[in-house]
């Protein structure tokens, strides 16, 4: 298995692991950070193996208590430190633990242990459990090995190599496994990462940085100058071909990729000298060495491959969810182009059926965006009296943005079924705080949003027969 502690060696302990607005640490600092939660681990005298939770703020500390854990033989269970204590306590009892570590320890009863660090786990047994987003559906725990995260890492620095002097934004949060696949890959490479800064979206010496398509968009907004990093990867949704033509304009260094925490992180990106070409941007990529991908007469897309996860934890156990032929269905759509490049449609669970018809909401937002009258939208499907299901758009209009203009525009570029009934407002406080759009929370709103017109028309009604003096049953409104 690939040597998870190179890094302890005399060169590399004085080099810059974590840089921070409040100071930075070396991979000495984080080497010895490790050996005192070595021996607070210790101190507890867990059970070999036990599921510890974490839900630390403080990066660092994460970082660290995860090798430490590992070192003494446990499986580290990140949790997502937006959920509530409701959601946490019921997400601890799934997991069949007490033991939750939401703070650092007290520095006294942090003895550091001084042996060298070696893991203490079989390279194939359970060693993180990570939830998926829950974007879609309820967040799964996905059993991932360190052979699979490890691999998963290695393949990505074979694809896009880091190295010695080059800084990763840690963007992503310790609880997704696109902050697991940043920190792994530097720990790897000997290069080291960055935290975000108060007043600055990049800080100084960042190279590398990674976001999703809506991050990208509002730092185009915001006018952030990204053209002198060396890697900008893009990743989570299907990135709009707006943003990878405003991308190759501006000379910035674009990658794009497709991943799941099912696959430990990254299943496809696009290559260093495909940079500069839209059409390779415009898709997810070439699959990376190690992986395996289907494509299925229905477009749906099937993984698979050594870093694929053991499985989903249920009930106090793994269940597998591979086929017999070792294959995981994903639930996205997509197919390979003339140039064996993997290109995403969208997800199959947010698949509008609207009298027969399939439309995948992904398409419809890349169209709205390609417009030029909105810097964010999403499409969910609204339920109808007649059809179904209807498209409803939520957009974010930008200055000079009107509705009329982009629903003449969408009568260009789609068929009349696929374009959206309505255009709502952009939720002014969303409730949800994830890196991906939570589209359960879009879908009660556009529920929402038909109840109240129902109702006004049902009131409507029922005043125009109070003054008719007679009855009959209230009508539906009806939907172009």
């Amino acid at each position: 298995m690939t040597d998870l502690f190179h890094w302890t060696d005399r060169k590399t302990l004085v080099r810059p692991f974590l840089l921070s607005p409040d100071g930075d640490f070396t991979y000495g600092d984080l080497s010895r950070l490790v050996g005192r939660w070595r021996g607070f681990i210790r101190s507890r005298q867990y059970a070999k193996p036990t599921r510890v939770a974490l839900a630390m703020a403080d990066p660092l500390h994460t970082i660290a208590a995860t090798l430490a854990l590992w070192c003494e033989g446990h499986i580290v269970c990140p949790l997502h430190l937006h959920w509530s204590g409701e959601a946490r306590a019921h997400l601890m009892e799934t997991l069949g633990t007490n033991v939750c570590i939401a703070e650092p320890p007290e520095p006294d009863s942090m003895n550091e242990v001084v042996e060298p660090p070696e893991i203490g786990l079989s390279q194939h047994a359970l060693a993180m459990l990570l939830y998926t987003s829950g974007s879609c559906a309820a967040p799964k725990g996905c059993c991932l090995t360190l052979a699979a995260l490890l691999g998963n890492a290695s393949a990505s620095l074979r694809n896009m190599p880091l190295g010695i002097g080059d800084v990763w934004l840690l963007s992503l949060p310790l609880f997704h496994v696109g902050g697991w696949g940043l920190v792994l890959r530097t720990l790897l490479s000997g290069s080291a990462l960055a935290l975000p800064a108060r007043n600055a979206p990049i800080p100084a010496g960042v190279t590398h940085v990674s976001c999703v398509p809506t991050q990208l968009a509002r730092w185009f907004e915001q006018g952030v100058d990204l053209s002198g990093l060396e890697a900008v990867l893009v990743g989570g949704a299907p990135i709009p071909r707006i943003l990878v033509e405003r991308a190759t304009h501006r000379d910035i260094p674009l990658f794009t990729t497709y991943g799941c925490t099912e696959m430990a992180s990254q299943v496809s990106t696009t290559r260093p000298n495909e940079r500069d070409d839209f059409e390779s941007l415009s898709t997810a990529g070439h699959v990376l060495e190690g992986h395996q991908v289907h494509i299925a007469e229905t477009r749906e897309i099937f993984l698979r491959g050594p870093c694929l996860a053991l499985g989903y934890w249920q009930n106090g156990a793994i269940i597998d969810f591979r086929d017999a032929q070792g294959w995981y269905r994903s639930g996205d759509f997509g197919y390979f182009d003339e140039a064996g490049r993997l290109c995403i449609l969208g997800r199959k669970n947010n698949l509008i059926i609207s009298g027969g018809e399939n439309i995948q909401p992904e398409r419809v937002e890349g169209v709205i965006l390609e417009s030029g009258l909105v810097s964010r939208c999403v499409v969910v499907g609204r339920d109808h009296p007649t059809w179904g299901q209807r498209p409803i758009a939520f957009c974010e209009w930008l200055e000079g943005g009107d509705e009329q203009e982009l629903a003449t525009y969408l009568s260009a570029y789609l068929p009349r079924y696929k374009a959206p009934d309505a255009f709502l407002p952009w939720p002014s406080v969303p409730k949800s705080q994830g890196l991906k759009i939570d589209r359960k929370e879009f879908q009660h709103l556009a529920n929402h949003s038909l109840n109240r017109a129902l109702e006004s028309e049902n009131r409507k009604n029922l005043t125009r027969q109070s003054r008719n003096q007679g009855f009959s049953s209230p009508t539906l409104p009806s939907f172009p």
